[in-house]
């Protein structure tokens, strides 16, 4: 069952009581029908579904958006464009991307410095930090990889 349907169930359960026993009946075939027709979205590596318009990733770190997604009998896959560039890339397997970014120096960088804004109340606290952000993306620059 699906949590729509659930929910379709239980309004018609808490709204009519009595002599409205047919509408629950038809609300709850409406509900049944849902959970036959709609179909499971593929999912990625983690586990988490995938939706058009939603950003991905390879285990390389290339960034992509979904496009399409194709449910067919027999397979699965998603169309994606990788960002920056007017291509199309299809992927037979969504479960090859991922949601969440892979570890890089950038994404290093970011967090170390969202950290600093957050806790650096006087101004000086993080001065050591923000030096090695600024060297982490000078490495990135000049395309230093881990």
């Amino acid at each position: 069952m699906t949590k729509i349907s659930d929910e379709i169930r239980q309004w018609g359960i808490d709204t009519y009581s009595g002599d409205e026993i047919r509408a629950i009946k038809e609300l709850r075939a409406l509900a049944d029908r849902i959970d036959r027709e709609l179909v499971e979205l593929p999912r990625d590596a983690d586990g988490a579904p995938i939706h058009v318009g939603d950003t991905v990733y390879l285990d390389d770190g290339r960034k992509y958006h979904v496009s399409r997604v194709n449910i067919a009998r027999d397979h699965t896959s998603i169309d994606v464009n990788p960002c920056g560039t007017g291509r199309l890339f299809f992927s037979i397997e969504p479960t090859r991307f991922t949601h969440i970014a892979p570890d890089s120096l950038e994404r290093i960088a970011d967090e170390l410095e969202a950290w600093c804004d957050r806790v650096d109340v006087d101004g000086d606290a993080c001065d050591k930090p923000r030096d090695l952000v600024e060297r982490i993306r000078k490495l990135r620059e000049l395309g230093v990889e881990v």
